[in-house]
């Protein structure tokens, strides 16, 4: 069997040629574990804090950007996936599409009960917050997430759902992507969420990274 490479784990990416967004780093705001062949290369790009103009950008502002961008970097984007020209061009231009999908980023999340639980996750990157008022204070803010859209169920009317989703404790976090459960965050001794919200972010950066 043959072992995965170490790269892909170390840097969290889900394999070669994934591009993944990282909030964290000082300077750059993507890395990629690249690979043509049998060359394989770790690639950061994108500046920190700066966003593209989008694929198909509408203002004359953008217009130059995106025109000025491929202008200087045009020989190194065509050198390709061994170039960080060419994943800059290839995702950090189309970042504000990507953003501008999603409309819902700065709505609070509303409550899913029984009637409307599958319909309400079964497309998109979906979070979904397994709630319970006696434990507000512990309650997950969900709602600072981006790119996803946000529900939460409450253990006070919706029990049911907690048993068939077979969610343990509260506050524990499920992210969904076109109804397939992805990945849970459950709460620890404390009843706090065992897991960050950053954690959560990378986790859809990532799903959307798969995309490209």
């Amino acid at each position: 069997m043959k072992k995965k490479d170490s790269r892909l784990t170390r840097l969290g990416v889900s394999g070669y040629n994934k591009p993944k967004r990282t909030p964290g780093h000082p300077k750059k705001s993507h890395v990629v574990v690249a690979k043509v062949g049998d060359k394989v290369k770790t690639i950061r790009f994108g500046q920190q804090g700066v966003s593209g103009a989008g694929k198909n950008p509408q203002s004359a502002k953008d217009k130059a950007r995106r025109k000025s961008f491929k202008a200087r970097h045009r020989k190194n984007i065509a050198k390709g996936k061994m170039s960080a020209a060419y994943w800059a061009n290839k995702v950090k231009w189309m970042w504000l599409i990507l953003m501008l999908s999603f409309p819902f980023v700065t709505f609070s999340q509303a409550f899913l009960h029984d009637d409307d639980f599958e319909k309400k996750t079964a497309q998109g990157i979906v979070v979904v917050e397994f709630y319970a008022s006696w434990n507000d204070a512990n309650a997950v803010q969900v709602k600072k997430l981006m790119n996803c859209k946000k529900y939460r169920v409450s253990m006070d009317t919706d029990m049911s759902l907690l048993t068939k989703y077979e969610v343990m404790a509260v506050p524990t976090v499920v992210l969904y992507q076109n109804g397939k459960e992805i990945t849970r965050w459950i709460p620890n001794i404390m009843m706090k969420l065992d897991g960050k919200l950053s954690e959560i972010q990378e986790y859809i950066d990532e799903l959307i990274g798969d995309k490209f």
